[in-house]
């Protein structure tokens, strides 16, 4: 009797007939390889799309991907930015500053949120200044390329009160500032011995 069991089992394929059969389920893992060049290749869609203001389609014939794919990039980019985006318009409304949201029209996400961004900096350095027993421990140079003359930037030292005291660790950083771009140069931190 077991002879013919499998037999029967055999004959079917494996599988015996009113039987369910359930296939394995096997989960999907990127290595880090694909990950870096998905990674990449998102930061050239979003590039071509907000520099060059290139369609779905061209996008898609310049890095030799579907247009599918590029759909799909979009899609997983613009949820970052929305995120982010309302994060820092939310700290921005917290503190009553209303200044921003005529400067946000006609805006790529990018540029708005690198403008929120450094608008809410702008907005805590000013407020940590305005605390007479705050200890700052941190120094940034802000080398402006934007406002500069003659290829020459303008300097400013935050935070610029005459008055303000510093404590240990003191970070000092060098940041540059071009095309409305923020990017820091170099930090170096300072303790006391």
């Amino acid at each position: 009797m077991f002879l013919f069991f499998d037999a029967v089992f055999v004959c079917f394929g494996g599988v015996l007939p009113g039987k369910a059969e359930y296939r394995r389920v096997e989960r999907y893992f990127k290595t880090s390889g694909q990950y870096w060049r998905e990674r990449n290749r998102r930061k050239r869609v979003l590039r071509l799309r907000e520099e060059e203001h290139l369609t779905q389609r061209q996008i898609a014939e310049r890095l030799g991907v579907s247009e599918r794919t590029v759909k799909r990039d979009l899609a997983k980019i613009r949820p970052y930015y929305t995120r982010k985006i309302r994060h820092y318009q939310n700290l921005l409304q917290e503190q009553g500053d209303r200044e921003v949201d005529g400067d946000l029209e006609g805006k790529s996400p990018r540029e708005r949120l690198n403008l929120l961004k450094a608008r809410w900096m702008q907005l805590k350095m000013l407020l940590d200044m305005k605390n007479p027993g705050y200890r700052h421990h941190k120094v940034v140079f802000v080398l402006n390329f934007d406002e500069g003359v003659d290829g020459c930037p303008k300097t400013k030292v935050l935070p610029d009160r005459e008055d303000a005291r510093f404590g240990f660790p003191l970070t000092v950083s060098v940041v540059c500032v071009k095309n409305n771009r923020r990017v820091e140069v170099g930090r170096v931190t300072l303790s006391q011995v």
